[in-house]
């Protein structure tokens, strides 16, 4: 495995399915969230399409350092603002977004998406 075409297409475990839906959301967000951000957006679009996976937090974050050991994602811990002030977290981002941005453009999940939600806010 190694590109974004190589992780988003292979599915073969839980952990291969929980990368390439970390850069399918982060597709879809624009190449950057924080950690538990990603947590709440992956759920959102596994349920979204119909499929319901826990993921702990721990699977998130070894996916996640899996995915910047392959070079395709930057992982920095900062602090997080919240309404209490602030907590450490870690943000995620795509080393290269136009090119997991073509790498979608041909993936039936994240087109699969796109489209209900375009439905949902009246898009399509």
């Amino acid at each position: 495995m190694g590109g974004f075409t190589d992780i988003l297409s292979c599915a073969s475990s839980p952990r291969e399915r929980l990368m390439g839906d970390i850069l399918r959301v982060l597709g879809l967000s624009l190449g950057r969230l924080w950690l538990a951000e990603l947590a709440a957006e992956i759920a959102a679009f596994r349920e979204t399409l119909g499929f319901s996976e826990p993921t702990s937090r721990k699977e998130l974050v070894d996916a996640v350092m899996s995915l910047a050991g392959l070079g395709l994602v930057t992982v920095e811990e900062r602090i997080r603002a919240t309404y209490s002030g602030g907590e450490n977290d870690l943000l995620v981002g795509v080393v290269d977004f136009d090119e997991l941005s073509n790498a979608l453009m041909d993936d039936e999940a994240y087109n699969r998406y796109r489209s209900i939600l375009d439905g949902i806010f009246g898009r399509g």
